[in-house]
Order: structure tokens, then sequence, then C-alpha cells
């Protein structure tokens, strides 16, 4: 179990709500009494995409190094970064974002163990013109952040090609969705562009509601949520971001 922090031999961290060194990745290891030999890892400012490739990274790295056991961590401030201001964005960013934390303990097995959850594979594209839409600007009095009305549209033309990378010719609607919820038309149009039920996505729409989109955290809080219930079979984490970026693992259940 995670409890016996001993033997956590690698630590990957993801934030884009502060920069400073030492990391969140060195104050985690200290803060945790992780052995001294720990390595650590540290992705930020991929916004709310980044526990994709952190799991990936734990994914590999566990492929490559006999006994590793990865801990990985999402953390995000987002409310530090709130700017007052009658600003369309300002205000969609009080609305929509909000802090949080999640946490998975990535190990290679020969056997089911935790909560059994094995990857099995992955995917990513980059919008093409796109990197306008979404944008987290360093400034002299906070992060500014800018969100096009286009977006649902741009990441929705990316989700078929997503879906080929993940499941073959299998249709999209033989997996579980675990959809990070940037808003709610997001999850619509992934709803839609994909021919999903439309109770498909319920876990990112209550996560939404219950939290406000997090950032990094949210795609593994929604995995959670669709760990709640009893299933077999493949499920895919997406999350998108900035580039405008859509990132995905295939995760199995057996």
């Amino acid at each position: 179990g995670i409890e016996d922090l001993s033997t956590i031999t690698h630590v990957v961290t993801t934030t884009c709500t502060g920069a400073s060194a030492p990391g969140l990745e060195i104050r985690l290891a200290q803060r945790l009494g992780l052995n001294n030999t720990v390595r650590r890892m540290a992705i930020n400012f991929m916004g709310c995409y980044a526990a994709i490739p952190a799991l990936r990274a734990a994914w590999h790295i566990c492929a490559a190094v006999p006994g590793a056991r990865v801990l990985v961590v999402c953390c995000e401030l987002s409310t530090l970064h709130l700017r007052p201001g009658p600003e369309d964005d300002a205000l969609l960013g009080a609305v929509l974002f909000g802090d949080g934390a999640a946490a998975a303990v990535v190990q290679a097995s020969d056997h089911s163990i935790g909560l059994g959850l094995r990857f099995t594979g992955d995917a990513s594209l980059l919008a093409p013109d796109c990197d306008d839409q979404m944008a987290w600007t360093t400034c002299a009095d906070a992060f500014h952040l800018h969100l096009s009305p286009l977006i649902p549209r741009s990441l929705g033309a990316t989700l078929p090609g997503l879906a080929q990378q993940l499941l073959g010719a299998a249709a999209p609607n033989t997996a579980r969705w675990a959809i990070h919820p940037g808003g709610p038309r997001i999850l619509a149009t992934a709803t839609r562009v994909l021919e999903l039920p439309e109770d498909a996505l319920e876990p990112s729409y209550s996560e939404l509601m219950r939290a406000g989109n997090r950032s990094s955290p949210t795609a593994i809080a929604i995995l959670a949520q669709h760990l709640r219930f009893p299933w077999r079979g493949p499920i895919a984490m997406v999350a998108f971001g900035p580039g405008l970026t859509a990132d995905a693992l295939l995760l199995e259940r057996p």
C-alpha cells in the first residue's frame, strides 16, 4: 500500500499554478520522508492535461526500471491566480477553476494489484493552428488566462483521431471514457462526436459540478469516480490543454 512510503523509488509531480525552486517534487519528497535517493521529475505548465504525460512517464519508468514504484502527484491552486475585473476570461476563470490534488501509484506486476488497472495504450494529438485559443501567461500581477469560444469545436475535431489511435477499428462506445471537463461544452461536444450514450460522461459532469475544473488533478478524480462502479474492460482517460493538445491513455480493468 501507499502507506509504505519507503518503497517509493520515483516521484512525478505536475502543476501549472506555481513556480519555485526547490520545486513541488522536492518539497513533497521531504514532507513525506521519502528516501533521499528517490528519483524526482517535475512536469510544469502543461495545464489540464498534465496528468496524462505524468502517468505515461510513470508507466515508461516501470517498464524500464525493474522494481520501480512511482508516486504521481498532481497539485493545482488555481484560485491563487484569480484576477478581479469584468473581463470575460477573468470571470470565466473565477467560475470554472478550483483547487485540488490527486495522486496515484504505478508499478509493474505480473498479477492484478491495487485498483487492478493496466496501461494498454496511449495517444496524443496537437490540433493545428490553435495555439492562440488557450493561454496561461505570466504577467506582473498574476497569471493571465485566455480561453477562446472556439476551443470545444477545435478539440472536438481531434477526438476521432484520438479514438482511432487508442482503439483502432473498434467503435468509441466499446470503451468507457474518462474525459477531462474543461467545461460543459467540451463534454457535450465529446458525447456528440464520439457518438456516446447520453450518460456516458456522467462522472466527468459530476466532478465538474462537485469541485470545478481543478486542472491536472481532475482527470484522476474522474477515473476514481468510474472505479466506484462494477465494470470490466477498457477505459480511455482523456484531457486537453494548451496547444491545443489532446492527450490520452487507454487502461484496462480485467
